[in-house]
């Protein structure tokens, strides 16, 4: 369960990809060098690849700050969250008393 992250390093990273959440999509340019703005699909499949980018960053700062006060802490695996919603969530896993634990 070790982790070399900087744990300034990654919550600094994570937090700079969260203020970057809001960028607009990228313009299209089709053959004939003509600009479109991106179609509403396109927009949200960019939304929620940055949530995940996001998401993933934060479970890696999270577990680099457990690392650093010597908790053995890991990023999981992805999972659903079915008290909420079916949207998912990234968990971390941790040792507590020599018991796994697992928080999303």
């Amino acid at each position: 369960m070790a982790n070399t992250l900087d744990p300034a390093r990654a919550e600094q990273e994570a937090r700079t990809r969260f203020a970057d959440l809001g960028i607009a999509a990228p313009a299209v340019r089709d053959d004939r060098g003509t600009v479109h703005s991106p179609d509403a699909r396109y927009v949200e499949i960019l939304r929620r690849a940055r949530l995940i980018t996001i998401s993933d960053g934060l479970a890696e700062a999270v577990t680099a700050h457990l690392t650093a006060t010597g908790i053995e802490a890991e990023v999981d695996q992805v999972r659903v969250d079915p008290a909420e919603t079916d949207e998912q969530v990234m968990a971390i896993r941790t040792t507590l008393a020599g018991t796994p634990s697992s928080y999303r």
